[in-house]
Order: structure tokens, then sequence, then C-alpha cells
């Protein structure tokens, strides 16, 4: 009886454990997701604006916050060049 009790905590809490386990998982499915799609966006309107997109500015564009993604966004309307967007990047050119 004792034994049957443990067992069905213990299945009750790995049945938890796993939900909050893919919870998890979800959400940070839909923040990489949504990120990828900013980063996406931004590359983007920098082919259509300034043509081929460097190397380097897929990496800067790949590990920029989402703050930063949005400034891209807004930036790319009145920049002049890849070097106002984004700055000196190593191998840009």
């Amino acid at each position: 009886m004792l034994h049957d009790r443990l067992e069905q905590w213990a299945q009750n809490y790995k049945a938890e454990g796993e939900m909050l386990g893919l919870e998890k998982g979800i959400e940070k499915g839909i923040e990489k997701g949504f990120h990828d799609g900013l980063v996406n966006a931004v590359s983007h309107q920098v082919q259509l604006r300034f043509g081929a997109v460097p190397a380097a500015v897929l990496e800067q564009l790949a590990q920029a916050s989402e703050s930063q993604l949005h400034a891209y966004l807004a930036g790319i309307l009145s920049a002049s060049s890849l070097e106002a967007l984004f700055g000196p990047t190593q191998g840009m050119r």
C-alpha cells in the first residue's frame, strides 16, 4: 500500500517535471523563432537597401538583442551605408 502510494507520487512528480520542461522548451522555441524572424527581416531590408549582406553583418545580427534588432529595423530607413547602420564591423567589405 505504501509502496503503491510512493510509486504514484513518483509518477506524478515525473509527469509534472516533464510538463514543466515541455513548457520551458516551448517558451524558448517561441523566443528563438521570434528572434530569427527579426534577424531575417533586418537582413532582408539590408539586402534591399544595400545589396548583398556581408557575413560579418549576418553574424552581428545573429548575436543582437531584440531591442538592437528593432533599432536596426528603424535605422535602416535613414542609414546612408552599412557602416552607418552597424558601425565598423570586421570583414564588412
